[in-house]
């Protein structure tokens, strides 16, 4: 799930950050691939011409939607919302369990007003921690820090250089802590507004599939998300499609092409050398992912012919959605 962690600011502030790492166990490093975001968070969920009680109200229910109520928030919360900067440091991807134990470790931290799971169509969230949320300014992956900076800004390499000495000083983590640079990735030049709507509409799927599928969901779609954006972008509109309540005909047959086209992009990206000659009388896609499976999982046969079944039942269960219930959907209009 998608979580943000709440302080009252202080100096460095990215030193709150780092104690939120810090509450990481090293055998929690191994599985947690994540983005993180930090920085001042924007109050543009207030509105400048409420009166002072109404901004205070409002105030209040996002302290009310919080899972986790650290030291800071025991007492007049929503009014030290409103007049103290805060910082606030949100995961991607993180599992409940993991977002629970860190906020459990902050609470009597100086500073720490709690934690919330990001939920996008909630306005009070979708402001601050989605479509104005600070920039990310760290990756942590196979147990390692990335801290992010772009050669593209003047001193962007300078802040990431202090970040990197002050880790290395005070912390002792299990992490490793690198610099790396992401050029003009994240910025309006990789997609601006468009970007962060996407990202509103990845929490949305990820809610979606969430109850059945959990933070392998998240992992796999943000894995999706930096790989194939493509093949994201037409999981996403079939999920849409999948969760509305009235599903028609036509659009079963939408939710059949787009996750076809799915698994289309992502076959392209794994297996792109494929001979088109190779998928002749068969869906080029399937080929492609079947040769994936033959060369990845060669070495475990038991896994081997588990994917291969797994892909061949997805396959036959998006045909079967293309062709089938539609034809079932007409017949029950018909008959009524």
């Amino acid at each position: 799930m998608k979580v943000a962690y709440l302080f009252v600011e202080k100096y460095p502030n990215y030193d709150l950050t780092f104690q939120v790492f810090d509450c990481i166990d090293s055998d929690d490093l191994i599985d947690l691939e994540t983005y993180v975001s930090a920085g001042l968070m924007s109050m543009k969920w207030l509105k400048d011409d409420d009166p002072l009680d109404k901004q205070e109200f409002d105030a209040a229910k996002l302290i009310a939607s919080m899972k986790g109520i650290g030291h800071m928030a025991k007492s007049n919360a929503y009014k030290t919302m409103l007049s103290k900067p805060l910082y606030v440091v949100i995961f991607d991807s993180i599992r409940r369990d993991l977002a629970q134990q860190i906020n459990s470790r902050l609470k009597e931290t100086s500073h720490y007003l709690g934690f919330t799971q990001v939920v996008p169509d909630y306005l009070l969230h979708q402001v601050p921690f989605v479509l104005d949320a600070p920039p990310v300014e760290f990756r942590i992956q196979e147990k390692r820090v990335f801290i992010l900076y772009s050669s593209a800004s003047s001193d962007s390499e300078d802040v990431a250089d202090e970040k990197l000495r002050y880790f290395h000083r005070k912390y002792t983590l299990g992490l490793t802590a690198v610099k790396t640079d992401i050029g003009a990735k994240f910025s309006f030049i990789d997609g601006g507004y468009n970007a962060i709507k996407g990202d509103l509409a990845i929490q949305t799927t990820i809610l979606l599939l969430g109850d059945e599928w959990g933070v392998q969901a998240e992992k796999a779609i943000y894995a999706m998300r930096d790989a194939v954006p493509e093949a994201l972008d037409e999981l996403i509109l079939g999920v849409e499609e999948l969760s509305k309540p009235n599903l028609s005909s036509a659009g079963c047959a939408k939710v059949a092409v787009s996750f076809r086209r799915c698994l289309e992009k992502m076959a392209e990206t794994l297996e792109p050398t494929l001979e088109k000659a190779a998928t002749k009388n068969m869906g080029e896609y399937k080929s492609r992912l079947r040769v994936f499976v033959d060369k990845k999982l060669s070495q475990s046969k038991p896994y081997h012919d588990y994917v291969e079944a797994e892909l061949n039942e997805i396959s036959t269960r998006i045909d079967k959605l293309y062709i089938v219930f539609p034809n079932l959907l007409r017949y029950s209009n018909n008959n009524g």
